[in-house]
């Protein structure tokens, strides 16, 4: 079980063609990829309470893509080439997600309202993802029902909902892992706090989790607390 950083962080690591390469040079995710939520237009924001594309930008949403770039690196620089690579989005999106909202419990945006609204709005937009992403593998949405859905729900710029549409439609279940892997973490860490008692620290949890963020949540789980059941439910499923 990991306690801290397993490695140091200008360690130099081997590539899976044999060559070598610094921990500070993470692996490139395809896209989408952790830290590529689309902000564009008035994305994420209840009429534009994200900023426009010539803005400086959020808060949140600095804080979250930091934390993605942040998790990349330091998975990228795991000394076990298969925690390396990108291939499964709901760690390291729910991840993001679960911090965060962990930031804003914790009072960061106490002082901003505006930034408390684009946080909330933005969990509002992740949850009605899942409705979206699921009805256009349904083939209940088309593309059009799906961007005219966001635009007036979330609500959005049409360009973008058209944009983020056609995105769900190209990668089913890429967007339900937003809210699937913070579930994930959340129940790992509530398991972790009645299991460990006393001898429970966020901080190892937290370490443990950035130093591994492309493993999937139920590995992880059984790696941490040696409990099976999210894959043993998945085997129940084949």
């Amino acid at each position: 079980m990991a306690r801290s950083l397993p490695f140091p962080a200008d360690a130099r690591l081997p590539r899976a063609d044999g060559r070598r390469r610094s921990a500070g040079r993470p692996h490139r995710p395809r896209s989408p990829g952790p830290g590529r939520e689309r902000i564009r237009g008035s994305a994420h924001g209840a009429h534009g309470l994200l900023p426009g594309s010539g803005s400086k930008g959020s808060a949140p949403a600095d804080h979250a893509r930091g934390r993605s770039y942040l998790q990349t690196a330091l998975s990228s620089a795991n000394p076990r080439p298969l925690r390396r690579y990108y291939y499964d989005s709901g760690t390291p999106e729910g991840l993001a997600f679960y911090d965060e909202e962990m930031l804003l419990q914790a009072g960061l945006f106490d002082d901003s309202p505006r930034s408390r609204d684009i946080v909330y709005n933005m969990m509002r937009l992740r949850a009605l993802r899942v409705e979206v992403d699921v009805k256009l593998a349904l083939g209940q949405f088309t593309l059009d029902q799906a961007a005219d859905y966001l635009a007036t729900t979330v609500p959005m710029d049409r360009s973008t909902a058209r944009a983020e549409a056609a995105l769900f439609a190209s990668t089913p279940g890429q967007a339900i892992t937003y809210q699937t892997g913070k579930l994930q973490i959340l129940r790992l860490i509530a398991d972790a706090r009645l299991r460990q008692g006393e001898r429970f620290r966020l901080r190892d949890i937290h370490d443990f989790l950035f130093a591994n963020g492309y493993v999937p949540v139920s590995l992880l789980r059984w790696e941490y607390l040696g409990l099976r059941d999210e894959v043993d439910a998945l085997e129940r499923l084949r």
